[in-house]
């Protein structure tokens, strides 16, 4: 019994090392990052499907509407950040 103990110990213990390097390489200000914005959830939209008609803010600051971009000339849209 005493034995299951200290193994136990022993494996709690590297699991919180574990968890510790990977804080570490990743950055605590990147993990809170992550659990504050990181909101995905899964989506109604399937293949085929239209694209739902949102606001797009261009370069130039201009707000059009989707709808409005959806023609004879493709629309390239582009999700990520640049910071």
């Amino acid at each position: 019994m005493k034995i299951l103990k200290i193994v136990g110990c022993l494996v709690g213990l590297a699991v919180l090392a574990a968890g510790g390097y990977i804080v570490w390489m990743i950055g605590p200000r990147n993990i809170i990052g992550m659990l504050r914005y990181d909101t995905r959830r899964e989506g109604e939209l399937k293949v085929g499907d239209a694209a739902p008609d949102v606001p797009l803010l261009s370069l130039d600051g201009a707000e059009e509407r989707l709808a409005g971009r959806i023609g004879d000339v493709p629309t390239v849209l582009i999700f990520g950040s640049f910071t």
